[in-house]
């Protein structure tokens, strides 16, 4: 049943802390197993504190597959929007292991998504490669004389097979699921998605009968904290790897809980016992970033949370491991459900504003296309005018050409007329030479074989002519067909121009409504911003209640304290004088046995004296001598 039940200790079972006496042989290894956003970095930092330890961090990490000792110093808790305590890079610790170029020896980027769970299952083993790197990280910490302590949020899936080949003390850390969930939908939100990409890689990656069916029964499109098929998926996955990870780890840690002080000390001695270091859990807190998940149909949702955990109880390996995975989902359930009572409102308004804004940068980016598309427009225009002027040079350059060839036509024109006036005169003075004709036949022949050459070579060049002139044409024409195009481009650039303007009235409307949208807006984060006045108030007034409470606590504390002081004072005075007593009662036994003991001489005394008596009444008949001789024995066994 979903409820508000107060925030005290941890009510889901802790695996019981196995104790050893690890003296006079290295340092068992330390193993913590946890997901992400779970305060994993937060108790690595309080292990790495001691200096009997070398701490490794996210021992699976993707990025040791190419880590340089540049990046391991640009790898920190500044360097992205992390929420972890303020401490040295996180890598340090793998510098010595480098290799020359650049890497982890024996490490494989594999390791981390795609080995998640062993290709077996989760019964299976580890590979060579995942046995030979872990036993690099222990040795390299042992030759030390150090604790070795992997840490890492990517070996839940294998923590049996971890526990299996390398047995230590093995740790797993979870933290509130819905407490999870805002950190990673926080994280999203400001445009750092990773966590919900890598538990879909593990998902995707996955042979698991179990894990394929989660993909299936709840698809996704794309990361949006607001959707329930997300948070689904989110939920299962865990508690399906925790249901699978309990039985191999010595000690469950809660680090919501840590801030208890009974439960932080109790995981302080557990943790002392188990790997004979003292680690400081002081300081811890509970924190909550942002939910916006929606949830249409409540009954649906609750429902198919407690269906999809009893199949995962199902298959649970122990009924201790089942109890763990309930406890967690309900939990979960709880949490969401306060989470629904207090934020819902608020949440509406705010993803409303979202909305808006989503709209608004959907307008945004209408207008940049615009103004992209008619800065194109402008471009082609641009392009259009330099063609056309391209062409313009190209007609221009063609009617020079054609003049030149006019020119040169009409030269040979003039010529060939005036080769024909020649052979016209010619002819004439032939004509005129008729008379002498018979005298001058063979002079008359060879005159025609010339006119005759004269002809053919006059008939080729008026061919050549008439050539050159139908490709003049042709080039006319041609010229006169590039005229129509460059005019119809003309027009085509005027259509255009018509276009650009239309678009830019486009533009400006779309400008007036943006502007308008953003007075909306404007308006809108005024109302929000006087609400969260509001809300500011009444958590001033929470924050003073609280603060009353927090001071009737440490009163209560004090008298708890002094109390205790004078229980402890009273058991001590009880210790001695029960210490008194047996003291009394030692020395009473021994008088006794002293009053025994005199007793039995007393009545050894006594019987002598009678046995005395009887030898005196024998001896007042026998002589003088007789009776002095038995007075003196009397006195030999008389005397002490």
């Amino acid at each position: 049943m979903i409820g508000h039940e107060p925030e005290t200790l941890s009510t889901v079972p802790m695996a019981p802390a196995i104790v050893r006496d690890w003296r006079g042989s290295s340092p068992r290894p330390v193993f913590v197993h946890s997901s992400f956003r779970t305060s994993s970095t937060w108790l690595w930092e309080r292990f790495r504190r001691s200096p009997e330890t070398t701490a490794y961090y996210e021992i699976f990490h993707e990025a040791l597959a190419d880590l340089t000792p540049s990046q391991v110093m640009g790898n920190h808790h500044a360097a992205w929007e992390s929420k972890h305590p303020a401490q040295a890079p996180y890598f340090i610790e793998f510098l010595n292991l480098l290799q020359k170029d650049k890497g982890v020896p024996a490490y494989d980027a594999d390791m981390a998504f795609r080995s998640f769970i062993p290709s077996e299952g989760f019964d299976g083993a580890l590979t060579s490669g995942e046995k030979s790197y872990i036993s690099r990280l222990i040795r390299n910490a042992t030759d030390n004389h150090k604790t070795p302590v992997l840490t890492c949020t990517r070996s839940a899936g294998r923590a049996r097979a971890i526990a299996r080949s390398f047995p230590g003390c093995h740790i797993l850390l979870f933290r509130r699921l819905f407490d999870q969930w805002g950190s990673y939908s926080y994280q999203s939100l400001i445009g750092n998605s990773y966590f919900f990409d890598r538990m879909n890689d593990i998902i995707d990656y996955s042979d698991d009968l179990f894990l394929l069916n989660i993909k299936e029964c709840f698809p996704l499109s794309t990361i949006d904290v607001k959707s329930v098929n997300l948070f689904y998926r989110f939920s299962f996955f865990h508690l399906y790897i925790y249901a699978h990870a309990f039985d191999s780890c010595d000690i469950i840690l809660d680090a919501s809980a840590c801030r208890d002080p009974d439960y932080q000390a109790t995981m302080e001695e557990r943790i002392r016992q188990s790997t004979s270091l003292t680690i400081d859990l002081s300081g811890a807190r509970r924190n909550f970033e942002l939910s916006l998940l929606s949830v249409g149909d409540r009954a649906l949702f609750v429902d198919t949370i407690r269906q999809f955990t009893k199949i995962i109880c199902g298959g649970a390996p122990s009924p201790e491991s089942a109890d763990f995975v309930r406890g967690l989902a309900e939990q979960l359930l709880d949490d969401w459900d306060k989470n629904e009572f207090h934020t819902h409102r608020i949440r509406t308004s705010y993803i409303e504003r979202l909305n808006d804004l989503a709209a608004i940068e959907s307008d945004r980016t209408i207008l940049i296309e615009t103004q992209a598309q008619s800065l194109a427009a402008a471009s082609a225009r641009e392009a259009l005018t330099a063609e056309l002027a391209a062409v313009q040079d190209t007609l221009e350059d063609s009617r020079r050409e054609a003049t030149e060839k006019q020119a040169h036509l009409a030269n040979d024109l003039a010529r060939a007329r005036e080769t024909i006036e020649g052979l016209r005169d010619e002819l004439t003075e032939a004509r005129a030479a008729a008379s002498a004709r018979d005298a001058l036949t063979a002079e008359l022949a060879a005159v025609q074989d010339t006119l005759e050459d004269s002809r053919r070579e006059a008939t080729e060049k008026q061919a050549h002519l008439a050539n050159d002139l139908a490709r003049a044409r042709e080039t006319i024409e041609g010229l006169r067909d590039e005229l129509t195009e460059a005019r119809a481009a003309a027009s085509a650039r005027d259509a255009l121009t018509a276009e650009l303007a239309a678009v830019q009235d486009t533009l400006e409307d779309s400008r007036r409504e943006a502007t308008e949208k953003q007075a909306h807006l404007a308006n809108d984060l005024a109302r929000a911003r006087e609400t969260i006045e509001g809300l500011r108030d009444e958590l001033t007034e929470s924050r003073a209640e609280l603060d009353a409470l927090s001071n009737e606590k440490a009163d209560l504390s004090l008298e708890t304290t002094s109390l205790r002081a004078e229980a402890d004072a009273s058991t001590m005075r009880i210790e001695s004088l029960q210490q008194s007593q047996q003291a009394i009662q030692a020395r009473l036994k021994e008088q006794a046995s002293e009053i025994l003991l005199m007793g039995t001489e007393l009545n050894a005394a006594a019987a002598r004296n009678t046995l005395l008596d009887r030898r005196l009444q024998i001896a007042r008949a026998t002589p003088p001598t007789l009776m002095r001789r038995l007075a003196r024995l009397k006195r030999r066994i008389l005397k002490p």
